[in-house]
Order: structure tokens, then C-alpha cells, then sequence
């Protein structure tokens, strides 16, 4: 799942937030002011005609619990990919995991970039059009049977900026 923001900071200081979520179906819904999931990110100043748009997503996995000989499971959620429309490109510094829940070792939110273009002709400024993520987790570590049956998870919104180059 994600959801799209377009997040405006005006030049007077103050701020207005308007939500859109992608539906399964494709269609795009507005939420108003009102973030359809957790508060999103903070976003720096930006000169006023500057919009800055965020892809935000929901992923999470949960492991079997940790076994009576002590080994540990693992899990992984399964990828979700965004790609961009023409003319638009994701900023990769930007990325944010965002993990809100975690429990056992190795959570992690992975992410990977690619369909990469050049939006300046000549210049070697490659940028990513396509970002798929997914989150990691391992069940805890048992010493001397203190953690068998017990759970790990990752619960995460990442999220990442993109903007129109042309």
C-alpha cells in the first residue's frame, strides 16, 4: 500500500498539508487536510513555488516465534513497487524508513532504485523512476529459554520525495 502527499510549505511560515491516497483500484481519493495514516514527515522550507510530493507506504511482516532449539525464524513482506509518470523522478537522499514497531533483531526497510534517467541532457544527473520497498524482521535470540515462542515483526511508512524535472 501507499499513499500519495503533496505537502506545500507557503513563504509566509505557515503550512498547508493536503492528502491523496492511491486506492487498489488506481483511482486517487483526497483527504483534505487530514493524513489518512500517521503524521507525515517533517519537510524543510522551500522556496514558495516549490511543491514537494511524498510517496509514503505501509509494509510490515511478523515471524513465527523462536523455536524450542533456540533457532530463530525470519520473515519478509512482500516487495511493493512504485513507478513514477513521465516527467517525474524520485530524490533517493530523501528515503525514509520509518519504522514505528519492531520487536527480535534485523529489522529492516528495504528499498531499492532503479528505471534510472537522465534529466538533464549531457549532464550525468541520474535519477530513479521506480522505488520498490519491503521490511525484514528475525524472531528474538533465546539464551536459556527465555524468548522460545516469542515473535519479531517490523512495522514500517516509509516514505521517499519526488518532483517533476520538466
Amino acid at each position: 500500500m501507499s499513499d500519495l502527499q503533496d505537502n506545500t510549505k507557503p513563504c509566509c511560515g505557515g503550512s498547508t498539508e493536503v492528502y491523496y491516497s492511491l486506492q487498489p483500484d488506481g483511482s486517487i481519493v483526497s483527504h483534505g487536510t487530514t493524513a489518512p495514516l500517521a503524521a507525515p514527515l517533517e519537510i524543510a522550507a522551500e522556496p514558495c513555488t516549490k511543491q514537494r510530493l511524498v510517496v509514503r507506504f505501509a509494509v510490515e511482516c511478523t515471524t513465527k516465534g523462536t523455536n524450542l532449539d533456540q533457532s530463530r525464524e525470519s520473515c519478509r513482506s512482500d516487495w511493493t513497487v512504485v513507478t513514477l509518470p513521465d516527467n517525474f523522478v524520485f530524490e533517493e537522499k530523501t528515503f525514509r524508513e520509518g519504522i514505528y514497531s519492531a520487536s527480535g533483531s534485523d529489522n529492516d526497510v528495504l528499498r531499492q532504485f532503479t528505471d534510472f534517467i537522465e534529466i538533464i541532457a549531457g549532464t550525468g544527473l541520474l535519477f530513479p523512476r521506480t522505488v520498490k520497498v519491503a521490511c525484514r524482521a528475525t524472531s528474538p535470540e533465546s539464551r536459556f529459554g527465555e524468548n522460545i515462542g516469542s515473535r519479531g515483526w517490523t512495522k514500517a511508512h516509509p516514505t521517499v520525495e519526488y518532483f517533476a524535472y520538466r
